[in-house]
């Protein structure tokens, strides 16, 4: 099992930037829809830009880190199962108050399964 950092840092930007933004919205917003609509159009604005600049060549340039030449192993479904159950287990026990934690938790779920997640291999015909 081989943890590929390289791939989470590059494949979880949304994540990032989302948990970037939101505290920094929420310091200087007073209205929580305002501060959604603000977080969608922020986070859509970094998409557009990261996707346009830097993705597309990137992809065609490097296959293995598109999200459709991965696939899950045994230890991604097993980090899956484990980050469900600490998930489940903090909500019910009401140790997650606010949605910056609980996002929080789901980023860092989502890092590991990706994590270990590893590329298709492509059978070669001989």
């Amino acid at each position: 099992m081989k943890f590929d950092l390289k791939y989470v840092l590059i494949t979880n930007y949304l994540m990032y930037s989302i948990l970037i933004l939101y505290p920094i919205i929420q310091l200087f917003g007073t209205n929580d829809l305002i501060n959604l609509i603000i977080l969608i159009a922020g986070t859509i604005i970094v998409q557009l830009i990261i996707s346009n600049t830097f993705g597309q060549r990137y992809f065609k340039q490097h296959p293995e880190y598109a999200r459709a030449n991965r696939t899950f192993t045994l230890a991604a479904n097993f980090s899956i199962i484990v980050g469900a159950v600490i998930l489940w287990a903090l909500v019910s026990f009401s140790l997650l108050q606010n949605g910056e934690l609980f996002f929080l938790v789901v980023t860092i779920i989502a890092i590991v399964v990706e994590g270990v997640k590893t590329p298709i291999r492509k059978e070669r015909n001989a």
